[in-house]
C-alpha cells in the first residue's frame, strides 16, 4: 500500500464513520472566514457543516523528504484524527495549498525545537490514557515514526513506517 492510498483508506473509514453515527459527511464547526472549498452545503442548526476531503495541488517542499512530501500534497482534509496502538492522534487540518504551507513550516520549526539538527518533523498531538503531552514525530533521514513525552522527556518508537500507521488507524469523532 502507497501512502496516498493509506491516505485514502483513512478518510474513506472517517466518511465512513460519520454516516454511520450521524447520516453525515464529516463535519467541522462553521466559521464564514474559513476557506469554503471543502464545504457541502450549508450550516446546520448547531453551526457544523459537512465536508469532504478533495485531491490536492501537487508541490514539492525541499525541507521535507519524498515520504512527508506525498502525505502533506495528496488531500486537503480539516480532520485528520484517529486511534493507532491505544494512542489519539490528531493531525493539523491541511484545508488549502495556503494552509498546507503554514502546516508545514510550523511542523518543522517545532520538530528543530524538540529534536535539533536531527531533520525530524513533527506530525500530531497525540493522547493515551489521560496524558495529553505526547506527540508524534517522523525522523526524515530513516522514516522512523515515534512519539515523544514532551513532560517525561520520554522517546516511544512505533517501529512502524507513516503508511501502515495512516493505513491501520481507525478514525474517531
Amino acid at each position: 500500500m502507497t501512502l496516498m492510498e493509506s491516505m485514502k483508506a483513512y478518510l474513506g473509514k472517517q466518511e465512513l464513520l460519520y454516516k454511520k453515527t450521524f447520516g453525515t459527511l464529516p463535519t467541522i464547526s462553521w466559521d464564514e472566514s474559513l476557506p469554503q472549498d471543502l464545504f457541502v452545503g450549508t450550516p446546520d442548526e448547531d453551526d457544523e457543516i459537512q465536508w469532504t476531503p478533495k485531491a490536492a495541488s501537487q508541490e514539492n517542499y525541499h525541507e521535507l523528504c519524498k515520504e512527508l512530501n506525498v502525505f502533506f500534497c495528496t488531500f486537503y482534509y480539516w480532520t485528520l484524527r484517529g486511534t493507532f496502538q491505544d494512542f489519539l492522534l490528531d493531525f493539523p487540518a491541511v484545508p488549502t495549498s495556503s494552509g498546507r504551507k503554514k502546516v508545514i513550516e510550523q511542523a518543522v520549526k517545532d520538530g528543530n525545537y524538540y529534536f535539533p539538527g536531527q531533520d525530524t518533523v513533527l506530525l500530531a498531538s497525540c493522547s493515551k490514557s489521560g496524558n495529553d503531552d505526547l506527540l508524534l514525530f517522523y525522523r526524515q533521514k530513516t522514516g522512523e515514526v515515534f512519539i515523544y513525552d514532551t513532560d517525561k522527556r520520554f522517546l516511544f518508537p512505533l517501529e512502524v513506517s507513516l503508511v501502515n500507521l495512516i493505513g491501520s488507524m481507525e478514525a474517531v469523532i
